[in-house]
């Protein structure tokens, strides 16, 4: 059963040609990826594992009681992935290679340092509802200064935070301003010790790539864009959120074990913080118009599987939209301006990763995932 003694996470939600009246997501007009880990491999040519350690917390297979012959990816979180880590695409300390070249890295060796953005997990929707200042505000308790001098030893992001994400290798990534289907089946913890602190986790995440380059004109070099997309687990509470441009916006949730519930009404969306660097933590208006399905709330993936579908397209230039699913249910359409203003001289892309990125705290878990599935949406199937 692994070391870590739980099994599996996101599995493929397999999609249906109902309609949204229905209650069903829209099917796939064409698979680019199809992966459920059967086989118990991960797929090095789709996956680049450059921000996994590999050497202390490396992701590992499970076995699925159900069926011994089937297999789930487990993604662990530990003390072993304190101060992140980077990704390194440059030789000699290329991370995000073909099979060939990740089998033969060296990956306990010295490696060189390359240019750090600050990519910041911002404010979390919680804290205010439980009465206690956010992390970003008040601090991680969790973040003594031996903890901080462990996270700088590390050589790698050098920040209060864990990482440990699995990334789509570039030459897989969808175009930003298309509509693709991304279905995922997984599983967390059944049991997080901290419901209380709002400690920011980010289970899955959408960036586009390349940004225009006037936010760092205007940031400096270091600012880093937050994602379009998060899939977040603060509280160990299943919530996802949606950026227009510095406005974050909360448009689905699971409910907090002692936080007060949303209220889902459709409309304009209204719980939405900034992530502004002059204006963070701070209330914000958006552009988003969210149009709410019959029962909009989340069930939590605490000890069981949940399908979760997610149909995207971001962009500014026109009105973009983001579909959620789950268990084939109907939860939210997000519509507006969408992410951030991309380089008009190239092709955006979206960067998938999945995994864990979260503030530090002193605890264990794994995230196990069943099916990872990716595709363009079928023409005519929109909700």
């Amino acid at each position: 059963m692994g070391r870590f003694g739980v099994s599996q996470l996101i599995a493929w939600a397999a999609p249906g040609l109902a309609l949204l009246a229905l209650g069903c997501a829209p099917a796939l007009a064409q698979s680019s990826l199809d992966e459920d880990f059967k086989d118990g491999t991960l797929d090095l040519n789709t996956w680049c594992p450059c921000q996994i350690n590999l050497h202390d917390s490396p992701y590992y297979f499970t076995v699925n009681p159900d069926d011994p012959n089937d297999r789930m990816l487990s993604i662990p979180v530990d003390g072993h992935s304190l101060g992140g880590n980077q990704c390194r695409r440059k030789a000699p300390d290329y991370e995000c290679g073909t099979p060939g070249i990740a089998a033969k890295m060296n990956v306990g060796a010295q490696r060189s340092e390359s240019p750090k953005v600050v990519e910041k997990l911002g404010p979390s929707f919680f804290a205010a509802r439980l009465g206690v200042s956010s992390v970003a505000e008040g601090g991680n308790p969790y973040c003594t200064d031996e903890v901080m001098k462990r996270a700088r030893a590390a050589k790698e992001e050098g920040e209060c935070f864990e990482r440990q994400e699995l990334r789509l290798q570039e030459d897989k990534a969808p175009p930003a301003g298309e509509r693709y289907v991304y279905d995922i089946r997984f599983r967390m913890p059944a049991k997080v010790e901290d419901y209380a602190h709002s400690i920011r986790w980010v289970i899955a995440q959408w960036k586009q790539e390349p940004v225009s380059k006037k936010y760092g004109m205007e940031f400096g070099d270091k600012w880093g864009p937050s994602p379009f997309l998060a899939e977040r687990y603060d509280d160990g509470v299943l919530h996802v959120t949606v950026q227009d441009e510095h406005c974050r916006c909360l448009v689905a949730s699971a409910p907090h074990p002692i936080g007060k519930s949303f209220d889902w009404t459709s409309g304009p969306a209204k719980e939405c913080i900034s992530t502004h660097p002059a204006h963070d933590g701070q209330s914000c208006s958006s552009t988003l118009k969210l149009k709410f399905g019959k029962n909009p709330v989340l069930q939590s993936p605490a000890g069981r599987f949940v399908d979760m579908k997610y149909i995207v397209q971001a962009g500014r230039d026109s009105v973009s939209q983001i579909d959620i699913f789950q268990n084939g249910r109907f939860i939210v359409s997000v519509s507006g301006k969408i992410g951030y203003d991309v380089d008009p001289l190239a092709k955006p892309i979206t960067k998938f990763k999945i995994g864990h990125y979260r503030d530090y705290v002193p605890f264990d878990y794994v995230m196990d995932i069943d099916s990872i599935k990716i595709g363009k949406e079928r023409p005519g199937s929109k909700p």
